[in-house]
Order: C-alpha cells, then structure tokens, then sequence
C-alpha cells in the first residue's frame, strides 16, 4: 500500500549502516564490506550479526537470540555457535576469544566493537505508476496482472514438456528439460515453482485427456499454485521452437521461441517467464553449462527414479566439467535413493566444498538427503543434525515445499523416538509453513503426521477423525499415490475404537486400490494389516484369501518379504487354532526383526509372541519373550508397549492359576494404555475375569465406553453375554451369544459352547471358566 514520503521506523533501521574497524554493514542491502571489499555472509549469520549490534550494550542470551531469530525452527543452541563461526570467518575474527564478538560461558554473546552508526536515507516513495505492457510475443486475454509483491512469493507448475520433434531420442525433454527449467526458475527469490516429484503425483489425478484449462484448475487447487504453463517443442535438430501457453489468475499469455539447442530453449523460456512475472525487473545472468544436454537426460532418469541410468549420465556430465555442482549434487541424490554407501562420502566432500563456495540452496539440499541417508540406517542423531543444518541453511527463498518435507522429516523421527512434544511442535510449524494455502500433499503428509502423535498420546478418537479426513481428500481430490496407505490408516484407527466393519471396508479398499496402482509395499501393508483384523474377528477363510495375496507380493527387499509373510501366516495359524505352529512362527520374526534392528517390528511382534507361547503351555518361553518386551528401549516412552507387557504379563498369571494377580495386572495395563487396541484388551479381558469371579459392578466400570467392541468384536460379544446373563438379562445374553456363534467362521471353542447352552437354560451356577482370556478366545 502507498503510504506516501513518511518513513517507518522499521524502514529506519533497515537503512542503518554501521561502521566498526575495517568493517562496515549496510542493513538494506544485506551487505558485509571488509576494508572497502565486499565479503558474502549467509543470511541467518547477517541477521545475528545485526540483532548482536543494535543490542551492543549488553550481553544477549542463547534463548532470546533462539527465539528472536530461529523462531519458527526446532533447533538448538548449536546453530548459534556455528553462525557466530561464519561471521568471524567473514569479518577475520577468527578464534574463540574474537576481539569483536564476546563469548559469555553459558550465558550468550556480546558484541564488543565500537561502532559509528550512520542512517542513510530511503529513497521517497512515489505512488506506484500502472506497469507498462510487457514487451513480449504473447496474446492475452482477462484482465492484466502486475508483478507479485514481495511479500507473496509468485507459485507456478510446469507441465512435463511435450516432444512434438518426431524424435524419440528426444524424449528427455519431457522432464529432463522441465528440470533444467525448474531449477533456473527455482534461482529467483520471488518465484517458487512445484517439484517434479509433487508435480508427478498431482498429474494421477487429473484426467490425460481432457482440456488444457481444465488440467490447470486441477492443478492449481491440488498443488496450491497460482499459475500453471504448457510447454510444447517442435522442430530440430539444428532449430528448435517451444510454444507456451501460461494461464493464472484470469489471464492468459502464449508465446513463441526459437533457439539451435534445447538447453538454450530452455534458458529462453526461463527468461519469458521471468519478464512475464516481473516485469520491468533486470533479467538474471543464467549460466550456461556445456553438459546441460546430458544433464537433462539424467535428470528424466532421476524423476522417473532410473537411479542407476540417472548414475550413469551424470558420470559423463562430471567428465565433462568435474566441478559441475548440480550434477554432484544430483548424484548424492540417486546414490542415497539407491542405499550405497558412497552417498556418505560425497555428502562430506560436498559440504566441504560449500564451506568454502557458499551455496545455501546446495547446501539445504545436501544436509536433507545426507539425512535421509542416515535415517536409512536408523542413525537418528546424524539425520538429526542434518535437518537442523538443513533448515538453518534454507535462504529466506527456500520453497515452501521443501522446508515442509524437511520439518515433516524431522517430525517423522521424533515420532519413532516417542518424543511427541517436538513432533507435535514440528507439525504446528509445518501448518504454519502450509499457510491455508499449501498444496493437497502437504496437507495429506501433516494429516497423517497428526494422526500417528494423536493415536499414540492417547487421543484415538482425534487420530481416527484425522484419517478419515486424509482418506476423504485423497477421494475427493481423486489422488491415487498414497490413497492405499489412508485407507489402511483409517482402518487401523477403525481397529482401535472397535469399528471393525469400518476396519474390514477401509482395508479392503487399500487392498484393492494397492493392487489396481501395482504398489507392492502398499498391497503387503494392506494384506498385513486385513491379516490381523480377520484374526480378530475369527475368520479364518477371508484371512486365508487375504494370506495368498501377501504370498505373492515381492517388495524388491527379500527379508522384508519374509518378514510380512511370517507374521501373516502366523495370523493365520492362530484363526484356525495351531497355536504351536504360530508361536514358532512369530519367535522366527521375532528373531528376523531383532537381526535388523527393527524394533518397531518387535514392538507388535513379541506381545503376539507371549500370548501364542502362553497358549501353546511354553510359559518359560512366553517368561522370555516378555524379559524381551521389557528390555526394549523405547518401553519407558511407549505406553502402547507398557500396556502391551501388562497384558502378558496377565496371561501369564492366569495360566499359573493366580486370577486376583491376572485382574490386577489388566488394571494396570487400563491404566497405562491410552485408548486403543491394548487398553480395550485389558478392559475386555479384565471384565471377564471380573464377571468370573461375581464381581460384575467391576466389569461394568472396567466396560465403560467400550461399546463399539461389545458390539462389533467377538471377544466383546462374549463379554456382553456373559454380563447380561450374571445381571439376570438371560435374552440380551442369549441374543448376544447367538450374534456371536454367527459371526466367526466354524465352531465356537468348546467351554464357549457350554456357556451358550448356560444361557438357554438359564443356569446361573456352576457356570464354565474359560482356560484363557476371553481376547485368545
């Protein structure tokens, strides 16, 4: 808004210029002068430098300079200490006793020079004249649209680029040019373009063949941009001409251009859209490199994840221009992508070289995939600290998309360490990032980041309206790419509130959605997940049909495909009563788990373990398997787990005959477990013993708020028939009994049967005890 001659006072201080020894700051411009000679300084290391000098007089704490200038980033005091490196590298105060930034011990920093402050004025503002008409070879049409404040970065996806040549062997232009593109435009700190990657999932779910301006509007709403261009290439070899078609905000702009070689084509188009969106703005030198040709293929090979092709091509760009830092850049991208080991080594020699030629968006990237290299390998500190450095290096520019995977990433890993205060944190910030105005995938990603802390801090309810509302945008939005794994999450929510038809329906849509797509590690998440839930309802035929998929899907990892495949089988066993054969099942996953490091693997499997162990009379091996339970690390953070423990610990009791010792312990597993799958077995199982020992005022209170389990599982239709008929209720038993008997596939166990003829008969004494908990039914 034009606010005419007057300046602020922020407009004030941003024209400040201080001037101490050789050195001298100018405020406005972001410039550091050493001795009259211009010295680069990162943005975040200049805004620390000018916070130390307006606040000179005093000593300014590690907390206030966190919360003044990382404020929105989920860091530690160390970031501080490495900027304070940068700007003494830059200002030659080299050493931990710099003469012009003091270190207090434990306390902060102190900024000592004497210092000549002079205020150098801003130009008048003039109210701001209508732009011209760009000078371009377009045609438009609606209103004209002026370039885009600073303040509101322009957004803009670029449609792969068709190859109207006739040549085949140009077929790389399709993404591999769009690439290039992408990554001169992603140079302007104004504009911020979608990745090839958001790009290729949002383009599932628009339809090929319909309209150009209706393949915008989709785009535009799924990727939250505001501006979406067709780009097609004719001609060639030695003439090539691109025609683009640029629509956004109620215009519409084509034009025309020629160049003898594609990358040229590329840099034109580049400087089109440049002058198109900012106009009147100095157009910025893009360098030419003579292994952009290459380059390109490598990066089609990239985006379609040809990581060993992709490896190959940029071999031949690094012969060309060793030094070439994108390519180098590129590769620690497929090397990482592929789990070598390489990766690690070149991320190192990278990061060196940025110390020494600063490139913020380089060094960003490198820190990420360093860090997802390091995740790989279960190694969280270092992912850690990379996506620390990570965000601390992002320029002020940085996409939006890209902070957001890296604040998501760094969630993800708080998450498996149980740390849900900083994941929760992480969240907030990536919704603050999101705006209102992020695509439809961040959204689904901080969807399902808010679903996995919500279910396991206790708040199921709230984790199973998050995955239905991620589930209900992928269906609305017609997204495919993910839409498997939001439906499994819906059911797995579903499990745990004891919605099990919902569970059975959402999970068999994952099922069939994975499979449509040929996702393998989708369809055995899915299979794995319908495995346990027909378990739970004993219906072993369904699970049997459900198995034979997981058997024949292979996820490109060998162990992992056993993995799945034993603990399915394992479900299986149980459903149709060969508990030793489940139990050596599970002790071999057990095992196959352990040997990997996948403890989260472990978490679900030992539990299953005890209890089949229990139930098969191996009570010194179901002893082991919960020493094994409580020796895991994360036990003190998980109270899933804790309750987990309780729970076979109970069993254990109960089978050596000590009931008050078995309620005892579900009692403490209700209370440890947040609300869910082992807090309603503890309950269900507790109430049972309960109603056994004529104590059914305790079953009611233990069964409180449990009523879509008493309706909709078998265990909890055996718990309120056996409640209905010790309260005298004998046709709600009977009817409950009968619902059961129906609903399982085969014949109920035989002390289950005695207690249905009970109910007929209204026999109220000498009623039969059931030889397990009523879960292991």
């Amino acid at each position: 808004m034009y606010r005419g001659p007057h300046q602020s006072q922020r407009e004030l201080m941003d024209n400040e210029v201080f001037v101490f020894g050789r050195c001298e700051v100018r405020v406005a411009t972001r410039e550091v002068l050493l001795s009259g000679a211009p010295r680069a300084m990162e943005p975040r290391p200049f805004e620390l430098l000018v916070y130390l000098i307006r606040h000179r007089g005093r000593i300014v704490s590690k907390d206030e300079l966190l919360d003044k200038l990382w404020s929105f980033d989920f860091v530690t005091a160390s970031v501080i200490a490495r900027a304070i490196m940068k700007i003494r590298k830059v200002l030659d105060d080299d050493g931990d006793t710099g003469e012009l930034i003091k270190t207090v011990h434990r306390t902060g920093y102190r900024f000592m020079g004497e210092v000549r402050e002079k205020a150098v004025p801003a130009p008048v503002a003039t109210p701001p004249a209508a732009p011209a008409s760009a000078s371009l070879p377009s045609a438009s049409t609606g209103p004209s649209s002026a370039a885009s404040s600073a303040s509101v970065p322009t957004t803009l996806a670029l449609l792969p680029f068709e190859n109207r040549t006739g040549s085949g062997d140009l077929d790389w232009l399709e993404l591999g040019l769009l690439s290039l593109v992408v990554r001169d435009l992603g140079a302007h700190p104004r504009l911020q373009v979608s990745s090839i990657p958001s790009l290729l999932n949002a383009l599932q779910a628009v339809p090929k063949d319909a309209a150009f301006a209706d393949r915008a509007d989709d785009l535009t709403r799924l990727l939250g941009v505001r501006h979406v261009a067709r780009v097609e290439v004719h001609g060639g070899p030695l003439r090539f001409e691109l025609r683009c078609t640029l629509v956004g905000e109620g215009r519409t702009d084509s034009t025309m251009l020629a160049a003898t070689g594609l990358p040229n084509l590329g840099r034109n188009l580049v400087r089109w859209l440049e002058a198109r969106f900012f106009p009147g703005e100095a157009a910025a030198e893009i360098q030419a490199d003579a292994g952009d040709s290459v380059l390109g293929r490598a990066l089609q090979a990239i985006a379609e994840q040809k990581w060993t092709l992709a490896l190959e091509l940029l071999a031949a760009v690094l012969r060309l221009e060793p030094q070439h830092l994108g390519a180098q850049v590129e590769r620690l991208r497929a090397l990482v992508a592929l789990d070598d080991s390489a990766a690690f080594e070149l991320g190192d020699a990278l990061l060196a070289r940025l110390r020494e030629e600063p490139n913020q968006a380089a060094e960003a990237a490198v820190h990420f995939e360093l860090a997802q290299a390091h995740v790989r390998r279960r190694v969280n500190d270092k992912a850690k600290h990379h996506l620390e450095e990570a965000l601390h290096s992002a320029p002020g520019k940085a996409a939006r998309e890209s902070v957001i995977a890296t604040t998501l990433l760094r969630a993800n890993i708080a998450i498996n360490e149980f740390d849900f205060t900083v994941a929760s944190a992480l969240a907030d910030r990536a919704e603050t990032l999101c705006n209102g105005n992020g695509s439809v995938f961040d959204q689904l990603r901080i969807l399902s980041l808010r679903m996995v802390i919500e279910g396991e801090t206790g708040s199921m309810v709230q984790a199973w309206t998050h995955a239905r509302r991620a589930a209900a945008l992928y269906r609305d939005h017609g997204v495919l790419v993910g839409q498997a794994r939001a439906e499994c999450n819906v059911a797995n929510a579903s499990a745990s509130l004891g919605h099990f038809r919902m569970a059975e329906e959402h999970g068999e849509a994952g099922l069939a959605i994975s499979r449509s797509l040929q996702v393998p590690t989708d369809s055995a998440v899915s299979a794995m997940l319908l495995c346990g839930v027909y378990r739970q309802l004993r219906k072993p035929a369904s699970l049997a049909r459900v198995l034979s998929i997981l058997e024949s899907v292979d996820t490109g990892d060998g162990p992992r495909n056993e993995g799945f495949r034993l603990v399915g089988r394992a479900h299986y066993a149980l459903a149709i009563g060969q508990i030793g054969d489940a139990a050596w099942k599970l002790s071999q996953a057990a095992d196959e788990a352990a040997a990997k490091g996948q403890e989260m693997q472990l978490h679900f499997v030992l539990p299953l373990l005890a209890g089949a162990l229990i139930h098969d009379g191996q009570l010194d091996a179901a002893d082991d398997a919960c020493r094994r339970i409580a020796s895991l690390t994360k036990l003190a953070r998980d109270r899933n787990l804790q309750g987990a423990l309780w729970h076979s610990q109970a069993q254990l009791a109960l089978a050596r005959g000590d009931r008050e010792r078995a309620i005892a312990l579900l009692r403490k597993g209700r209370d440890v477990a947040p609300l869910g799958w082992w807090n309603a077995h503890a309950r269900l199982d507790g109430a049972w013993l309960c109603i056994e020992q004529g104590r059914s005022v305790e079953a009611v209170e233990l069964l409180r708020g449990l009523e879509t389990w008493l309706d909709e599982h078998p265990a909890g239709l055996a718990v309120a028939a056996r409640l209905a008929h010790a309260q005298g209720r004998s046709g709600e038993a009977r009817a409950a009994h009968a619902r059961l008997a129906a609903g399982i596939d085969g014949a109920l166990p035989t002390w289950l049967a005695e207690l249905g003829e009970c109910y007929e008969a209204q026999q109220m004494t000498e009623l039969p005890f059931a030889p397990c908990v009523v879960t292991w039914m």
